[in-house]
């Protein structure tokens, strides 16, 4: 499993994001320290998502780096 941390503030940012991770043919998630987890590739979860502290995209596919790097801190 492969992590990257990024940030999601605004609406276009998660229609970006949405955009991007539907692209992938392998499982995209959001993970925060808490536990909390939201399928990346919805809209509604990655708004959800804008309020975790720390946000984390998690995928199988080992170059989420090289798609969410405008995302990353």
């Amino acid at each position: 499993m492969h992590k990257v941390r990024i940030h999601l503030n605004t609406q276009q940012d998660v229609e970006k994001f949405v955009s991007i991770a539907r692209k992938i043919d392998e499982e995209v998630a959001l993970e925060d320290n808490a536990n909390h987890r939201v399928n990346a590739k919805s809209i509604l979860g990655c708004l959800y998502s804008i309020e975790f502290e720390e946000t984390y995209v998690t995928s199988d596919n080992p170059f989420i780096a090289d798609k969410f790097h405008d995302f990353m801190w």
